[in-house]
């Protein structure tokens, strides 16, 4: 690896770190940004005032904020994000039961999205104006503007009550028993899925276009190539390059989680965990999930941006001159 390229990601790491750490000050200070005392709002106005106090000293409330925060960080560093006052467990086994069930529906919906949606985009862009393209980018602005959780009882209406051939809502993990898994992801990967292939279809069109239009396109049909390969080899990987971007900002609902999707189809994970947590005041859980869905998609981001580097070294050299 050249020294330009180590200057380059060590440069994406600082700024990434940079970012987790004023992320994770936002989220503890969540408590202390809303209006009341969070404790006795987590606990009920009804509680006693000594139970109220001796859960302040408990969850080091009772400190001033930066030793809260202090102290939060440093029990995370051993694996320990707190108790939930609604749930009355710990948060990390909460968080362990509900992260997989977010995956398994989300990594699907990704997955199936990017590669539904880079091949639509090079159908639009190949066969453009023709009724293909018309009908696929009809398809797309409909994708788009169809909210999801309508998408979601639309499917339920069809596909569960009407023809009954899928299963209303819940989840079944996929390695308890796979083909009730599948019966039950079904219509939440593809709600999660059709805006997802609707956006990144637009992108990969947009950028097809641009890529053919470009002056070593007409070069290379001056020298002869094939218009499928030149299509192929040549305009296709550069038009792939933001497209990466745009697949790496949906990554974050692999562990996020759809909020919409998961209360539609009462999927217990992050998403869903996240709004009951803020609906019941149980902050803890939502400072900690905050963060988590940051770190996670912060890391995303810093992979796509090393992958630049990699894929497009004009990328690194412009960054490394601005």
């Amino acid at each position: 690896m050249s020294g330009n390229m180590a200057v380059y990601i060590l440069k994406r790491i600082l700024i990434a770190i940079l970012i987790v750490f004023l992320v994770s000050v936002f989220a503890k200070a969540l408590m202390h940004m809303l209006p009341g005392d969070p404790v006795r709002l987590a606990m009920g106005f009804e509680a006693k005032e000594e139970d109220v106090e001796a859960f302040r000293v408990r969850m080091n409330l009772d400190k001033p904020i930066h030793m809260q925060y202090i102290l939060w960080v440093k029990g995370l560093f051993k694996g320990d994000m707190g108790w939930s006052v609604l749930y009355d467990r710990p948060n990390r086994d909460i968080f362990a039961e509900r992260l997989p069930r977010s995956i398994a529906i989300g990594l699907p919906a990704v997955i199936i999205s990017s590669v539904f949606a880079i091949i639509f985009g090079i159908i639009c862009a190949v066969n453009r104006g023709k009724w293909s393209d018309q009908i696929i980018t009809f398809l797309m602005t409909l994708g788009l503007g169809t909210p999801v959780f309508w998408l979601g009882i639309f499917g339920i209406y069809i596909f569960a009550i009407r023809l009954r051939v899928l299963p209303i809502q819940g989840f079944t993990s996929p390695f308890v028993n796979f083909g009730e898994y599948v019966r039950k992801a079904i219509l939440p990967v593809a709600c999660m899925s059709i805006p997802m292939i609707a956006g990144v279809a637009r992108q990969t069109r947009t950028n097809m276009l641009d890529a053919i239009n470009q002056d070593y396109v007409r070069t290379a049909r001056a020298y002869g190539i094939s218009e499928r390969k030149i299509q192929m080899k040549y305009a296709l990987k550069n038009a792939l390059i933001p497209v990466v971007t745009i697949i790496g900002l949906q990554l974050r609902i692999v562990i996020g989680g759809s909020v919409l999707i998961e209360n539609v189809f009462n999927i217990p994970g992050i998403g869903s965990l996240l709004v009951t947590a803020i609906n019941n005041r149980d902050y803890f859980v939502v400072q900690n999930a905050v963060l988590l869905i940051s770190i996670f998609t912060v890391s995303v981001n810093l992979l796509v941006d090393i992958l630049y580097g990699f894929i497009d070294p004009k990328i690194r050299l412009e960054r490394k001159g601005g």
